[in-house]
């Protein structure tokens, strides 16, 4: 069971590195502007792995109640 907790050791270490790398004001700077567009159409694109990523980020936002197709 070494390689369990090497492995989350693993996905936890990319985790922190992406939290650290987060710009607090681009952070909020996005929130804002996926609230003005509330009520228009977001469009979603992604191929290969940033694909998945991005269907589920639409699937997320389509839950919250917005406008969102993915291409």
């Amino acid at each position: 069971m070494r390689w369990l907790k090497a492995a989350a050791e693993e996905i936890i270490s990319g985790i922190k590195n992406c939290i650290e790398e987060l710009n607090p004001k681009e952070v909020e700077r996005f929130i804002q502007l996926l609230l003005a567009a509330k009520d228009k159409k977001i469009f979603v694109v992604g191929m290969g792995r940033s694909g998945f990523v991005g269907r589920a980020f639409a699937l997320r936002l389509m839950n919250l109640g917005f406008n969102v197709y993915f291409l």
